[in-house]
Order: structure tokens, then sequence, then C-alpha cells
């Protein structure tokens, strides 16, 4: 209890009357400590109103030197650095609990997190963990294609080695594209049940099918095509997404790419979780560009598939309209040529290989510090 004296004004200046020491239990919170601060303040004007009044209270000269002031918190000061020992995080949590703004920490998706309250669990001995942290391979996988047989034919080796590393791994078909085949091409009357079938052959975890018509994907608003690709990230909140190069001769290709590019930046809401971008090159489109300026498909990432390359043949097989034997891109033969040929540029026997469009590198959550 202080009042001012012959002293310079200030933020709890003046002379000392009285004061008081009460105890703040380990399950205190902020509201605890307010109430008995208050319930002190109570008790010491009880005892000294009539000094203060009459001008008898005791004084003493608060000295300067011994006396001082804690530094304005800002937001930061109240984030959570989980490397801190459990105690610590804890005590951080009680000090800002309400009426303060209370400690925060922040989602994978950048959100910030309040928290109110919290305790130390006892010390617990756990076992290694499974599967390495920041494991490139154990994600939530998103791949987006225009139509049936993309997925398998470009990336199907990569989802594949996705799914057996235990991540989840969606694929959006946006379009059959069987209706608008010409005449001499071999159809196919249930493209979906062969989408579905090469998932299982490649142990994805589910297929999503959109009816936008196949090779008219550009007549179409542009903004249809990004609503439903913002909606699938909205829900599956994926960390990996592949999808179509570019500069594929095929224009529904190079439409799904920038709808998924338009969809997944990372300022959107949508795109914040999204840590890989990449584009992978399709048989019979990629190879058919254009092979100048930014037709070019140059990669700069390589996914070594050969332990899963019995299931990316397993999968194409459940597309028997879509592979053509002879010197078609579209055959065995040419698929497993070019998976030589990436191989060889990474030092594989069989690769599939990806332009990064882009990569995000973050400490995991529980590292983050201020």
């Amino acid at each position: 209890m202080a009042q001012d004296g012959n002293v310079k004004n200030g933020i709890d200046t003046g002379d000392i009357i009285d004061s008081r020491q009460f105890s703040i239990d380990d399950s205190d919170y902020s509201a605890d400590v307010l109430r008995k601060a208050d319930e002190a303040k109570v008790s010491l004007l009880k005892n000294h109103l009539d000094g203060v009044l009459d001008g008898t209270a005791p004084r003493l000269v608060q000295r300067e030197t011994q006396s001082g002031y804690t530094p304005k918190r800002g937001p930061a000061d109240g984030e959570i650095d989980w490397t801190k020992p459990a105690n610590e995080v804890v005590n951080l949590i009680r000090a800002l609990a309400p009426p303060y703004p209370m400690a925060h920490t922040f989602g994978g998706d950048g959100v910030p997190i309040l928290i109110e309250k919290a305790r130390a669990a006892p010390e617990l001995h756990l076992p290694p963990p499974r599967y390495p942290q920041q494991d490139p391979l154990r994600q939530k996988v998103l791949c987006i294609v225009a139509h049936p047989d993309d997925e398998t034919l470009g990336v199907g080796g990569t989802l594949a080695l996705h799914a057996a590393a235990g991540s989840e791994v969606t694929v959006l078909i946006l379009s059959e594209a069987e209706t608008e085949k010409l005449d001499s091409t071999p159809h196919c009357s249930n493209r979906r049940e062969c989408a579905l079938r090469a998932a299982k052959a490649m142990g994805l975890s589910e297929v999503l099918f959109e009816d936008f018509p196949g090779q008219r994907l550009d007549a179409l608003p542009f903004i249809e095509l990004i609503k439903v690709v913002e909606e699938t990230i909205k829900r599956y909140r994926p960390t990996v997404i592949y999808t179509h190069h570019r500069g594929d001769a095929n224009t529904d290709h190079q439409v799904v790419f920038k709808a998924t590019y338009a969809a997944c930046r990372p300022m959107t809401p949508f795109g914040s979780t999204v840590q890989r971008l990449l584009t992978f090159e399709t048989p019979s489109s990629t190879d058919q560009a254009p092979q100048i300026g930014d037709y070019v498909f140059n990669p700069t990432t390589f996914v070594d598939i050969e332990p899963v390359w019995q299931k990316k043949l397993e999968a194409l097989r459940c597309y028997p309209t879509e592979m053509i034997g002879g010197k078609h891109p579209r055959s065995f033969e040419y698929v497993e040529a070019l998976a030589r040929v990436r191989g060889g540029y990474s030092g594989y026997l069989l690769a599939e290989a990806f332009v990064s469009v882009r990569e995000r590198l973050s400490r995991p959550a529980f590292s983050r510090q201020q």
C-alpha cells in the first residue's frame, strides 16, 4: 500500500505504508491471483484508512534502485514455445489466463489456438516414432487431374508409395472425358469403375468425380473449376498436391493446372496447409507439347518408384481402352522407358519426375520458437 509523498509522480511511486504477502498455489490462475491481491488490498485499507485520512499512517520512502517495471506485453509474448519445459509452458498459460488474453499456439493451417488451462502430465517414456518426423512420403496427399487414367500414368507410382507409407491419398477427377472421344478411339463404358479399380491397386484412400465436360474445360467459367478445387482442399487439408504440368498439349490439363494453382495460393485460407505443389508429366500429352519455352517439362524432383512398379503396372491394366500398343506414348513399353530415363536422370532404376512449383519448409509445431 503506497501513498504519494514528496516524490515525483509515476506509476506505483510514493511512500510505502504497509505491505501484505500472500501465497500463489500451483493450481492458481490469473483470476485467482487477482482475487487474492484484492483481498490483501481490502485488508490493508481497513487497517490504515484512519491513518491515511489523518496523516498519521507510517511511511517508508521507496528506493528507486530497488524497484523495477514489467515490460509492456505484446501479442508475441503470449505465443507458447513448445521447446520449453512443461512447467514453464503451464506457468505461461496460467499467467495469461482470463481476464488476460490467454496464451496461444498455431494450428497447421496457421490459425491461432487460445489455451485457457493446462497441467503438466507425468513424465512419459514413449516408444520411438513409427515414422520419421517430416517424412516426405507420409503426408496428406491430393492429386488433381482432368481425366481418369491421368493419375496412374503420371503419378501412379508416387501415389502408391505415399499410400504404402500410411498417407491419406485422395484423387480428384474433374471430367470423365469419354463422350468427347473420336469415333476411331476406343471407348469405355465404365471408366469410373476403371479409376476405382486402379485406386485400389495403388492402395489409395478415395477417388472423387466431377461431371465437367471433357476437352471443354476451357469453355467453362474459370471460377467454377477453382471453387471445386478450393472446396476439396478445404475438406481434405492436403499438405502435398500433385497436378498436371502447365505446358501439356491437352488443354484440359492446362486449365486444371491453372485452377489448382489459383486455389492453393499460400496466402489464401485454402492453400495455407499446402507445403508442396508439384506437377507431373502425362505420356501422350506432356511429351506431345511443343518443346519450346514454357511448354517444356523440365523436372527438378524425382521419386524412386521401383519398389511399387508392379502396383503401377497393375493400376494401368485397369484402363484397357487407354493403354495403346506400338509406338504410342500410352503403351506399357513407353511408360517403362520413360521411368528408366527419369531413373537415369536421378540415380534410380525407375523413377517418376516432377516440376516443383512451390515448396514451403517449416519447423514442426512442437519446436516453434519466437
